[in-house]
């Protein structure tokens, strides 16, 4: 196997890459790692740091694995799916209802891709394809923590 073969099945995360909803596929798979993380860092600033190391990582592998493909955000890459998911759960407690939710919203602004969010989609190279999800996963983590007060306010009352 070569170098770039094994960016390649890092990038698109082997047969994830390969499913119908990629992304979508990807997304549920990092679920375990939010909920480790959450377990096993102290504050959410650990797990912001952490959240943005694997993000360098995750940036430093896409932009060596995307000369192999022909478009500009190749599909069959998830590890911008992966890394920017973890976004979504800065500073947000780990419960059912936050994982469900937070889920949902990052697919919904990663697939429809609001707010001009699609418009990152035309940055060079790595940034379009980071920058797209990561901007999702942000406005997904405000979005998330409006829907845990409202839940909050509902079931006090």
């Amino acid at each position: 196997m070569h170098k770039s073969d094994l960016i390649v099945r890092i990038a698109t995360q082997g047969f994830i890459g390969k499913s119908k909803a990629a992304g979508t596929v990807a997304t549920a798979c990092t679920i375990p790692l939010v909920i480790a993380m959450h377990f096993f860092l102290f504050s959410w600033m650990q797990y912001f740091i952490v959240s943005l190391l694997l993000l360098g990582i995750g940036s430093i592998i896409v932009q060596y694995a995307l000369p192999a493909f022909d478009e500009p955000d190749p599909g069959a890459i998830v590890l911008d799916e992966m890394a920017c998911f973890l976004f979504v759960f800065v500073g947000v407690p780990i419960t059912l209802f936050s994982l469900l939710c937070g889920f949902g919203l990052f697919r919904f602004f990663d697939i429809v891709k609001p707010l001009g969010i699609k418009e990152l989609e035309r940055l060079p190279g790595v940034y379009g394809v980071m920058g797209d999800d990561l901007v999702a996963a942000l406005l997904s983590n405000v979005a998330l923590r409006l829907c845990m007060y409202g839940w909050h306010v509902y079931n006090t009352l």
